[in-house]
């Protein structure tokens, strides 16, 4: 996706600024999800449901982007006692995020099971 840092820059002023003013920049796949990820959490309440929605949302988001890719190319590149290192530190940022959004889930179906009871219609 791309935006304009400005839109209306003086095309004859060739100073740094002017110049970096009217690049067009293109936001990172990462910046792009958590966008998306925080445009959803606005609309869906998720923090109103599990005060830890966004946590996850944004570690699941960090580790896609940064920790897996990065542990694809570590693992290319290691050897076999680097490969071990990475290996056990990918699998406990995996846990820990693993853990903070089955928290999340469970605090979400507990919410939504307890407005069924309230109603008893959903």
């Amino acid at each position: 996706m791309y935006h304009l840092k400005q839109e209306d820059a003086d095309t004859t002023d060739t100073s740094a600024e002017a110049v970096n003013a009217t690049v067009v920049e293109e936001l990172s796949l990462q910046e792009e999800a958590l966008r998306y990820f925080h445009h959803f959490n606005r609309g869906f309440k998720g923090d109103e449901l599990a005060t830890n929605f966004t946590n996850c949302g944004n570690r699941s988001v960090f580790w896609y982007f940064a920790e897996y890719q990065t542990y694809k190319v570590k693992m290319v590149y290691g050897d076999a006692s680097e490969n071990t290192l990475n290996s056990t530190l990918f699998l406990q940022n995996t846990t820990n995020m693993a853990n903070i959004c089955t928290d999340t889930t469970e605090n979400i179906f507990y919410f939504f099971k307890w407005k069924q009871e309230q109603f008893g219609t959903f």
